[in-house]
């Protein structure tokens, strides 16, 4: 709109990436290079993923070191990302994870290699160890996690399967359930309905 102050920081600078994405269309481009722009607007939903993922958990840990009750904040991102309270706790609970304690997963989905989905789904099925070996875990999938995502294995192997030759590495003290108990199978790909099983 005319007469309306350009925006500055970082909200400027995203807005006008959105605002330049207008500009991308299929005209003029062979079926290759409209695979390829797919592609790298897939990288670009990554990026920006952990962007908000980083934004997010800065947020929610300021207002609790603050004392106070994050709870407001995290209803002012339910509006901000325009879904429900619920799912915004979720979405709360992955990017404290992978800021905090997923450092290769973060870095990952930062570059593009992986999506927001994919991130979610190796946090929940790492939500059962201790801090030490989550760490552990996510730094053994690093190497190959892009290419499990762009061949489309699925699920993504569990905690308990990566660490099984390491011993006490459960939260059995807390009653969360032991890595050992869970069980590891290949199918093919579907529709995946599921949700985080714990929110931080």
């Amino acid at each position: 709109m005319e007469g309306t102050p350009a925006l500055k920081g970082p909200e400027g600078f995203v807005r006008s990436v959105v605002s330049a994405l207008a500009q991308v269309t299929a005209e003029g481009l062979t079926e290759a290079e409209r695979i390829e722009v797919v592609s790298a607007l897939e990288s670009l939903k990554g990026g920006a993923s952990a962007a908000q993922a980083r934004i997010t958990a800065s947020a929610v840990t300021d207002r609790e070191a603050l004392g106070e009750d994050s709870r407001s904040v995290r209803a002012d991102l339910a509006l901000a990302r325009r879904c429900s309270p619920t799912l915004a706790d979720q979405h709360a609970g992955v990017a404290r994870a992978l800021v905090d304690e997923m450092p290769k997963t973060m870095a990952a989905l930062t570059r593009g290699e992986i999506s927001e989905r994919w991130a979610a789904i190796v946090d929940r099925e790492t939500a059962c160890l201790s801090r030490e070996h989550r760490s552990e875990v996510d730094r053994r999938l690093a190497p190959g996690i892009s290419r499990r995502w762009a061949t489309r294995l699925w699920p993504p192997p569990r905690g308990g399967r990566v660490l099984r030759s390491t011993p006490s590495h459960s939260r059995s003290a807390t009653g969360v359930r032991s890595p050992a108990d869970v069980s590891v199978s290949a199918r093919p790909r579907t529709a995946w309905h599921g949700s985080r099983s714990s929110v931080r």
